[in-house]
């Protein structure tokens, strides 16, 4: 339930223009990663969904980091 919350928190965050926001939004991704790669088997793809909106977040953030997987939205439809 924690895992679910936190994610859709982060999520309404990444929708903000405010870099504060943003910056948190990263943040509570970084700590749901670290969550999820402590309970998930390595290929899970929640994993790969939380990589995602981390590269994306970094992008937005930062336009000289590196590109993402894709599209983070594509991915975390299923949530």
């Amino acid at each position: 339930m924690r895992v679910a919350l936190g994610c859709k928190l982060a999520a309404l965050r990444v929708d903000a223009d405010s870099p504060e926001l943003l910056a948190a939004a990263l943040a509570d991704f970084e700590s749901l990663l670290a969550d999820q790669e402590r309970v998930l088997d390595p290929g899970h793809p929640d994993l790969q969904r939380t990589r995602d909106w981390i590269a994306h977040l970094r992008e937005r953030l930062d336009p000289r980091s590196p590109p993402g997987t894709g599209d983070y939205r594509d991915r975390w439809s299923s949530w």
